[in-house]
């Protein structure tokens, strides 16, 4: 065995072995083609330097010719596969001048194992002779290649030369990670490629290097290739990871949280909360879309959804449960892909219990405090028509007076019938009854009013010179007046004294209004 075939049949092996190997990643992963076109380019890397052994080893220039022949043949059939892996690997869509070189490869490939005439190899043998620089001396056999075989060597230079470009501009269009090793990988192929040519030109005498080029790039794509492996690798463990990150905030979240199909609503996944919240197992809920457990407005609800880009509030959603109880819940969406949305649901059902708990004490507050105001107005009225009654059974003798008393006792029920009207109207939210009147006049009446109730060790004093008119409702500006000076005469039933009612008129101007800040 010749020495200098060595090599190439160690590279042999493993070419198959790198093939093998990425073979069976594109049937794991039959999507990603480059890793189809890369094992073919590795297997058919094997079979030119299996090729380049059998050449080596001749012992014949006959039995040359015939590796030399299946030499040119196997580099046709290599450049094909390996012109649609660097069309795979650069995801180029204008594949025609990949067509182009593949139809041409083709013819020369079958041209050169069918034609046995001159015009693929001729008679002429050719032996070897080359001295290496490092003393080692190379000696095999070899024929003068045809027309037809020196035109696939000069078509053979175009090609590379195409594909360097093809890798040189792929680098520069930005994807620096994957156009820097395919960049060197062509320029290695490239160097090979002009080396064979040259020496099969004659121009010098060296050896064939092109498998050494072919396997070189192979190697630096099995680098990227496994790199990308090992990145992927991290990837996977950082992304299990995460996920089990997210599965426990998905389990363990106090919010209710859906994976929900966009086109039909049906339910996807769901936390223990998003259990609770319906009521179900998660393996019935799966049977369930968003119309069985939120009947209303749900189809307007997954319209609103598909056509928002972004995170939707969807208001408060009533959940129906399989006991036929509900429960009530602030839900959210966002989408998640192209066909699921994430709902989230807060459940405030308690929490809108507890408000109503609190507008009915609120309520209940108002009421106790209307009550008061209302025994208060009643018992001055009540006052009133009592001290009255009491003056007409004194003055029973005297009708005059007996008429000026129950004129009063008249006044105060109409006072207490119109209270019962400011009560209804305060409950039915209606507006009050505001007319022009004399303000001195209302006032005197409840001061005549007042009398009849106070005891006699308060006396009233009335200094009214006011004459000015106003709108107002009379009822209230009379409740007003009573109330005020009630307050005054309970503050003095013990030391009694002078209840003094003054109403003046006053003009102000706009600097005597004291400022918002002042106060």
């Amino acid at each position: 065995m010749n020495a200098i075939s060595i090599p190439p049949i160690i590279m042999a092996t493993l070419m198959f072995y790198v093939g093998f190997y990425h073979f069976l990643i594109y049937r794991r992963q039959i999507s990603n083609r480059e890793n189809l076109t890369f094992a073919l380019s590795c297997f058919g890397v094997g079979m030119y330097a299996v090729c380049c052994a059998g050449l080596y080893n001749a012992s014949s220039p006959e039995i040359g010719v015939e590796w030399q022949r299946f030499q040119v043949i196997t580099l046709a059939v290599l450049a094909i596969v390996l012109l649609w892996f660097i069309a795979d690997y650069t995801n180029r869509t204008n594949k025609k001048i990949v067509i182009g070189f593949t139809v041409y490869f083709l013819f020369a490939a079958v041209s050169g194992l069918i034609i046995r005439s001159n015009l693929t190899w001729t008679n002429v043998t050719s032996i070897k002779e080359i001295q290496l620089p490092i003393g080692y001396h190379i000696r095999y056999n070899e024929m003068v290649p045809g027309v037809l075989t020196d035109f696939q060597g000069i078509v053979g230079l175009i090609y590379f030369i195409y594909i360097f470009m093809v890798s040189l501009k792929f680098y520069k269009s930005g994807n620096k990670e994957k156009g820097m090793p395919l960049l060197i990988a062509m320029a290695v192929l490239f160097a090979g490629s002009l080396n064979d040519t040259l020496v099969s030109s004659g121009f010098y005498d060296f050896i064939y290097i092109l498998e050494y080029s072919y396997i070189g790039m192979i190697l630096v794509f099995t680098l990227f290739f496994t790199n990308n492996v090992i990145k992927a690798g991290e990837i996977k463990v950082a992304l299990q990871k995460s996920e089990k990150k997210y599965r426990a905030l998905f389990e363990k979240t106090n919010d209710a949280i859906f994976v929900v199909e966009r086109s039909t609503g049906r339910y996807l996944d769901a936390n223990d909360a998003a259990l609770e919240l319906t009521g179900r197992t998660l393996e019935g809920l799966k049977q369930l879309t968003t119309h069985d457990i939120t009947p209303k407005n749900s189809y307007d609800r997954l319209s609103k959804i598909n056509n928002s880009g972004g995170t939707v509030d969807l208001g408060n959603v009533i959940y129906h449960k399989e006991d036929n109880s509900h429960r009530i819940a602030k839900l959210s969406a966002v989408p998640m892909n192209d066909n699921a949305v994430i709902g989230i649901a807060r459940d405030i059902t308690h929490d809108l219990e507890m408000e109503k708990q609190l507008r009915q004490s609120q309520k209940m507050e108002a009421i106790g405090t209307l009550a008061g105001g209302i025994a208060h107005d009643f018992n001055n009225i009540l006052s009133g028509i009592f001290g009255y009654t009491q003056l007409a059974e004194m003055n029973l003798d005297d009708s005059q007076k007996v008429k000026k008393n129950l004129d009063q006792i008249i006044k105060g029920a109409q006072r207490a019938a119109e209270l019962v009207h400011q009560i209804l109207t305060f409950s039915r939210q209606a507006e009050y009854n505001k007319i022009p009147l004399k303000l001195s006049l209302v006032v005197k009446e409840a001061t005549r009013f007042l009398r009849s109730s106070i005891p006699s060790s308060i006396v009233i004093e009335e200094k009214i010179s006011s004459q000015a008119m106003v709108l107002a409702d009379s009822t209230m500006t009379h409740q007003v007046v009573m109330n005020l000076c009630t307050n005054a005469f309970h503050a003095m039933l013990d030391s009694g004294g002078t209840l003094t009612i003054e109403l003046n008129d006053i003009e102000i101007t706009a600097k005597d209004h004291s400022t918002a800040t002042s106060y």
